[in-house]
């Protein structure tokens, strides 16, 4: 080999060391050199002061209180009514019986006390003027006066006296002063009455009732005609059922009322269904009820005997 080549072969091998990384069994660790914001010297003391001021730079959290809304159920009125009630003849008897004028309401007392408003239909007199007639089939429904107090106590807050039977007394002379003695035991009681009075002005007058925000209308009409029961422009005694009376006491009634209840006294005696008459004036007063707006219910008086 020439000292030419020679000398190329060494710098070749001078050349080729030089730029190979050298391999140790120890390496030394590598370290990563800190940025300068995470060393000691970069980071300042700060005061309380300093640190509470650079907090409150901060938005605060606000506190949202999430309401969820309850749904409410309206206020609810029970209004309760009844069928004929008549105090006379074997129900007046069995009262005397037992000496008790409660007698007749106690497995019912507690029904007619839970209603906000219990509405009666009376269908007898409450008199001194005549006399009782025990227990036997009969016309004269006359009951003592106590049996307005019972009613009371057994939970009425109103009764219709729009009935037929109001003035029977057993004789013809005694039937007006009957049918006011009655009235008037009932108002003695605090019983409102509806469907009577001295004239038939009055008579078609409407009562008022109010629970809950709610007033209730009642007007009370009687079809048939006993012993001059019907009231006259200068007559004490009932309504008379009629279309025309009919409307004119449902617009009384709307002028203090949100609801107008009718109740009719009507139809045949004992007798639970609506006859073809009943039907076809309650059909076609209907639609003049609606007619004249407002809303209007209606509560059907059942003629059955019950004495």
């Amino acid at each position: 080999m020439s000292l030419r080549c020679f000398f190329y072969l060494l710098v070749s091998a001078f050349i080729a060391g030089a730029c190979a990384t050298p391999l140790t069994m120890n390496p030394e660790p590598q370290t990563t050199n800190p940025s300068p914001a995470m060393t000691s010297a970069s980071v300042k003391p700060t005061s309380a002061s300093q640190s509470m001021a650079m907090a409150s730079n901060d938005p605060a959290p606000t506190a949202q209180l999430l309401v969820t809304p309850i749904a409410t159920a309206p206020p609810i009125t029970t209004l309760l009514f009844t069928g004929n009630i008549v105090p006379a003849r074997c129900v007046q008897a069995a009262i005397d019986q037992h000496q008790n004028y409660d007698y007749p309401y106690e497995e019912v007392g507690a029904i007619i006390q839970a209603a906000d408003f219990a509405i009666g239909t009376f269908n007898a007199t409450m008199s001194e003027v005549a006399p009782r007639t025990g227990c036997k089939p009969t016309f004269v429904l006359v009951g003592d006066p106590k049996n307005a107090d019972a009613l009371a106590r057994a939970g009425f807050d109103a009764m219709s006296v729009a009935t037929n039977h109001i003035k029977d007394c057993g004789s013809a002379s005694c039937g007006d002063q009957a049918f006011f003695e009655t009235l008037t035991n009932f108002q003695r009681v605090g019983i409102l009455t509806v469907g009577a009075g001295k004239n038939e002005a009055e008579a078609l007058q409407p009562i008022a009732l109010t629970s809950n925000g709610v007033r209730f209308g009642l007007v009370s009409l009687g079809q048939h005609e006993q012993g001059g029961v019907f009231a006259e422009a200068d007559k004490p005694g009932i309504a008379r059922l009629s279309d025309e009376n009919i409307l004119k006491a449902i617009q009384l009634a709307r002028q203090v009322a949100d609801v107008v209840i009718f109740m009719p006294h009507w139809g045949p005696e004992d007798r639970s269904t609506p006859t073809w008459i009943q039907r076809q004036l309650a059909q076609k007063n209907r639609c003049g009820w609606r007619r004249s707006g407002g809303w209007q219910s209606y509560a059907r008086s059942a003629r059955l005997s019950n004495a």
